[in-house]
């Protein structure tokens, strides 16, 4: 019994000296940017003024007869005095006009973006050669160790008759 234990306890070390050597890297990520984007609106805008007119009588005693017509832009004046009457009129024309607006939106958003890369880094071990050498050296010879222990004690139990 107390051979099976070193045995066993010869295979694990065996074993855990064969396995690869790993280190896990982490590496985590962090990405913040600002997006802007603008947006243009256009809106298209028609004022439209009717035509008018306004007119006017007084009576103006010991005037002579005048008669006045003016233009400016839209407005049309006429001033007329005959017989001691004033007559005054004013007449817009129509006006129409087209417009274009534009408005600016401006939004700004944040972008946050975190991420964690896992790696395994695999180390790459060296091995002079009068190492790999010994090493097997040592193994053949343990295993001949091993073998004659084995046949010495099975000849031990099995006596030849």
């Amino acid at each position: 019994m107390k051979n099976l234990f070193y045995i066993f306890a010869f295979v694990a070390v065996s074993l855990a000296a064969c396995s690869p050597c790993r280190n896990i890297s982490n590496t985590t990520e962090l990405m913040d940017s600002f997006r802007t984007e603008t947006t243009v609106v256009y809106r298209d805008t028609a004022i439209y003024i009717p035509a008018d007119s306004a007119k006017i009588k007084a009576m103006v005693p010991g005037c002579p007869d005048i008669e006045i017509k003016g233009e400016n832009g839209r407005a049309l004046l006429r001033l007329k005095i005959k017989d001691g009457v004033l007559k005054a009129e004013c007449i817009s024309k129509a006006y129409a006009e087209k417009f274009r607006f534009y408005f600016t939106q401006t939004n700004t958003e944040r972008i946050r973006k975190q991420s964690v890369k896992s790696s395994y880094v695999k180390r790459e071990r060296f091995t002079p050669g009068f190492v790999k050498f010994l090493a097997w050296s040592g193994g053949i010879i343990i295993g001949l160790f091993m073998l004659w222990l084995i046949i010495k004690i099975v000849i031990k139990y099995i006596k030849p008759i």
